[in-house]
């Protein structure tokens, strides 16, 4: 025998079900909807003395054709409560209970939650603002005593990089400067002879975490913040001048590190173990930054107003002239392939993955004011949070229009949960 769906967001008369010895789905619920996460929560009820097996299910579509997760869970005086982990954020995902015993099958009703997003963003000098994608506010941080020059987020914590060469890792939630942190990894202690003192970028991936600086140093880190390896640009290879500014760092899904360089203007490419095998130089001026996709490819910037799509060996697949400003500051990659340019006189470009302009916006530029897009994040949508150096963060949507404009003092990092 297999009851009618029941439960859903609202409890039930289990009076009125046929009983029989199985088990009743008495309530059913997300109580929290998280960038990775969703807190379920429900009751069943026992009627009858066989075993009782209770599974959530979590797919993609209502028919759960696609499964993300199913979970056997455990009942606590015939409740329980689970946090699902490692979800996507601001997607939609269906859920549903299923309680069985020897006496037969109940089914809970069908929910759909869509996970949310945060961002994380560089207010003043010395504090992080986390807010929602609408633009709310949710926690500011004023407890930060060094200039704050890089953030970075993803399903494990948030990530930020000092002035002074430190990095720390936080969780999701955690406003406070305290020694609370995950790890905190001084970049100074590299060497006796390291001066690092700005990190210009961090990122992550499969639990390492990689970062540059502006004096020469790439360091890589495990999941504890202990270092793994570190390479400093000594310029014996590449004929450069010494210990010369890292502006961006990127990493392919096979472990190759890719560099933006600032003297001798080029992309530095490093094997797994952070020796370096392949650098170009396209630009004549610095290279300012270095994006990759899910396909290993890569995208660069310069004072050039040079975009270079390459391959993983950096072979250049082709290029794009930046012909609405001067220079390409910050550059970012979605998940369909589509390129976003943040200029140093102000213009966002989305390019397309054949190297086309799709839209160009031109709300962070003031009148008889110079502007420049400090930094661009992109969120599983196509939406675009970029920040200038008067302070302002705009969100515009994936067909290039504005959302929404805040003032948030900030001039620096900008990162969004994806």
């Amino acid at each position: 025998m297999i009851l009618p769906s029941i439960g859903g967001r609202v409890e039930v008369d289990v009076t009125a079900q046929t009983l029989d010895g199985i088990p009743i789905i008495n309530s059913f619920s997300v109580n929290e909807s998280l960038a990775y996460s969703l807190n379920v929560e429900g009751i069943i009820e026992e009627h009858g003395s066989s075993i009782i097996n209770v599974r959530l299910l979590v797919g993609e579509d209502s028919q759960f054709s696609v499964l993300e997760r199913e979970v056997d869970l455990v009942l606590m005086e015939n409740t329980f409560s689970v946090n699902i982990k490692d979800l996507t954020p601001q997607k939609k995902y269906f859920l549903k209970v299923i309680a069985s015993s020897e006496e037969g099958v109940s089914e809970s009703q069908i929910i759909d939650e869509e996970t949310t997003a945060f961002l994380y963003v560089r207010s003043g000098q010395f504090n992080i603002q986390k807010l929602d994608v609408n633009g709310d506010d949710i926690w500011l941080s004023e407890e930060h005593t060094e200039l704050i020059t890089e953030l970075h987020v993803d399903s494990s914590g948030y990530y930020i990089g000092y002035g002074n060469g430190i990095i720390q890792k936080r969780r999701l939630d955690d406003s406070k400067r305290s020694r609370d942190w995950i790890w905190r990894f001084n970049s100074r202690n590299i060497s006796d002879n390291s001066l690092v003192e700005r990190i210009n970028e961090i990122v992550s991936l499969d639990g390492y975490t990689y970062a540059v600086s502006n004096d020469g140093w790439a360091i890589n880190l495990d999941s504890s913040g202990i270092l793994e390896w570190n390479y400093f640009d000594d310029g014996i290879n590449t004929g450069d001048e010494i210990g010369e500014s890292m502006n961006g760092v990127a990493v392919s899904n096979t472990g190759s590190v890719y560099i933006a360089s600032d003297d001798g203007y080029e992309i530095q490419q490093l094997n797994t173990e952070g020796n370096l095998i392949n650098y170009i130089s396209n630009y004549s001026r610095a290279a300012l930054d270095v994006s990759m996709d899910y396909e290993n490819n890569i995208y660069t910037s310069s004072y050039d107003n040079i975009i270079y799509k390459m391959d993983e060996t950096l072979n250049t697949i082709w290029s794009f002239e930046n012909i609405y400003g001067s220079g390409i500051n910050k550059i970012e990659v979605d998940n369909d392939l589509n390129i976003y340019a943040g200029g140093i006189s102000g213009e966002l470009i989305k390019i397309d993955s054949n190297g086309n302009a799709i839209w160009i916006y031109g709300g962070h530029k003031k009148e008889n004011i110079d502007v420049e897009i400090i930094d661009l994040t992109v969120d599983s949508k196509g939406n675009v949070y970029s920040t200038s150096s008067i302070g302002e963060m705009h969100k515009i949507n994936s067909i290039g229009e504005q959302v929404w404009v805040k003032y948030i003092n900030s001039v620096g990092a900008v990162t969004v949960t994806k």
